[in-house]
């Protein structure tokens, strides 16, 4: 039953709110808060207590900070792209970029003000820090808001208040090295992706863990392009390289000259060398004369050698999370394989044990009795109506039970599967339990062993039986091909199927139909046994010669 609730559960107090704040309390809607709210009460008293605390502060699990992330993956994902940027290559005045950064800065320095208003989730003790002295001081203790500050200074603004053009290198290699410090919120950038498909629900854990690996070797490769600039430029703002060395430099060299070129060839030569250097490739065309240059290379081919394992580990990662069930079950035959060797098992019963198995999991492997047994009652209900969906469908005798008699019967509902000439019920055997089939071909038997039937999905039998008191089974069921059955002991089918009337008296119908028609074809294949019987033992008569017959054959022969 879905319930729709119309009863507030909302205080006087939370309701008078303006939108505004509303959206800067724990939200009820955010899958983040479960391991710390996990009911509605507690939502609304973690509310009560924002309220009382401060008004001001905004809470991790709002819809606000939600909605925020998502904008902080756009401001640090573009800052880490701009600040290696800048620190590389030459800010062209007056122009997109110019003004783009320096938007990106400001935003920048906007989320810094943010964070003083943000509360935290204390490590260990599963509580919110919303106090705004605590936060602040939090957050001005902590790595990030120094790192933060220093890395959001604008470098473009420096263009306009310094004219002079040799303390303006100063400045600007001062802050080139700041703008690299922001390269510290690629862990708060991996942080937000998770906690966004998360709250969105828009991937998984494998989807996820390679979004957030593309993201850092991406970023990786882009910071270490931007340095085959961003080194010689930073040597020559501090150390004020003479033209003599300048002219030594990598992008100085023979038919390059790079650096007259626009940004795009720049840039293009510098991702290309740096890539051949974290692939350990040398390229001739690419000299390396200075000693910094000699550092970068073996800092970059170091980096490489980390970020060629990384991905490795990544696509063997990501390979054995797609393919685990598999791995699973191929691990589970190789057991079964050396056991069915271990006990010198013949030919044809280790084909139908790999059938059995190759039907009940599909190569698939996992420990269903662990899984259902971590569910609740609830939940194990749907499941198993779930998985009986399709036997319900078919079995017509159901559609006379309520949903509710069908939710409490499935539970009782015990799956089997029978390999070819299986033998399910057999004649003369006690009568225990009553089954469905759910797919597969079942031949039907009598006593002396005459098929009288096929049975197909949505059929029934072994109710014979139980309903008309005999105590032993008129009838052999062998599965033709792989069946997959569910049994329903007595018990359970006098407790939840029996009861109901309509049901009851189908089945009795039925019941008594079969029996009689399993009787009857039983005497007449009985009969026609006898028949044959007497017919085999006349034509046996005739054939064979007579003693008096003998006697004379042989007195003729004498």
């Amino acid at each position: 039953m879905h319930h729709k609730c119309t009863i507030g559960t909302s205080s006087r107090l939370l309701n008078n709110l303006h939108w505004t704040q509303k959206i800067r309390l724990v939200s009820i809607d955010n899958p983040l808060r479960y391991s710390y709210f996990r009911s509605h009460i507690a939502v609304a008293e973690e509310q009560i207590r924002q309220l009382k605390t401060s008004k001001y502060v905004i809470h991790p699990f709002s819809k606000f900070r939600a909605w925020y992330q998502l904008f902080l993956i756009f401001l640090y994902g573009s800052t880490l792209v701009t600040k290696a940027l800048d620190t590389g290559f030459t800010l062209r005045e007056r122009s997109f970029y110019y003004y783009y950064t320096l938007s990106t800065d400001v935003m920048c320095w906007m989320d810094i003000v943010i964070n003083f208003f943000t509360g935290y989730e204390i490590e260990g003790t599963k509580d919110i820090e919303l106090r705004m002295w605590s936060i602040a001081k939090h957050y001005a203790l902590g790595p990030y808001f120094l790192l933060d500050a220093i890395s959001s200074l604008p470098k473009a603004i420096f263009y306009i208040v310094e004219n002079d053009r040799s303390k303006r290198l100063g400045l600007l290699g001062t802050i080139s090295l700041a703008g690299m410090f922001k390269l510290a919120r690629l862990v708060s950038l991996i942080r937000c992706i998770k906690n966004s498909t998360e709250y969105f629900s828009v991937a998984g854990k494998g989807v996820l863990f390679l979004i957030s690996s593309t993201v850092m070797t991406m970023t990786t490769v882009h910071w270490m392009a931007c340095m085959q600039f961003a080194v010689p430029r930073i040597k020559h703002y501090f150390l004020k390289s003479t033209f003599d060395v300048r002219k030594k430099l990598w992008y100085h060299q023979g038919d390059l000259n790079l650096y007259s070129r626009p940004f795009t060839e720049q840039y293009i030569h510098c991702f290309f060398k740096s890539t051949a250097y974290l692939l350990n490739i040398y390229l001739s065309v690419y000299p390396v004369n200075l000693p910094e240059e000699y550092v970068l290379a073996v800092v970059t081919y170091c980096l490489g050698k980390i970020l060629i394992a990384f991905v490795w580990i990544i696509l063997a990662v990501a390979i054995l999370n797609s393919r685990y069930m598999n791995v699973k079950y191929a691990e589970l035959t190789n057991q079964l394989e050396e056991y069915m060797a271990q006990k010198q098992l013949p030919v044809r019963l280790r084909n139908r044990i790999q059938q059995y198995f190759l039907f009940k999991y599909r190569n698939r492997y996992f420990k269903e009795d662990l899984i259902v047994s971590l569910l609740s009652n609830n939940l194990k209900s749907e499941v198993s109506l779930h998985i009986c969906g399709s036997l319900i469908r078919n079995v017509a005798l159901f559609s006379h039970m309520t949903t509710t008699e069908v939710n409490k019967m499935v539970d009782y509902l015990i799956p089997e599967i029978f390999l070819p000439n299986d033998t399910i019920t057999q004649s003369g055997s006690h009568a225990d339990a009553m089954y469905f089939l759910n797919s597969g071909t079942v031949a039907v038997y009598t006593r002396s062993g005459r098929e009288i039937d096929h049975l197909q999905d949505g059929a029934y039998f072994g109710e014979i039986a139980i309903l008309l008191k005999n105590e032993t089974r008129i009838s052999t069921v062998v599965a033709i091909e792989i069946s997959h059955v569910y049994r329903l002991n007595k018990r359970d089918l006098r407790k939840y199927l029996l009861t109901n009337k309509k049901i009851m008296e189908k089945l009795m119908r039925s019941a008594e139909k079969k029996y009689h028609e399993i009787v009857r074809l039983e005497e007449e294949y009985k009969t026609l046994l006898l028949e044959r019987s007497l017919l085999r033992v006349q034509n046996l008569g005739k054939a064979s010669p007579s003693p008096s017959t003998a006697v004379q054959s042989g007195k003729r022969k004498a």
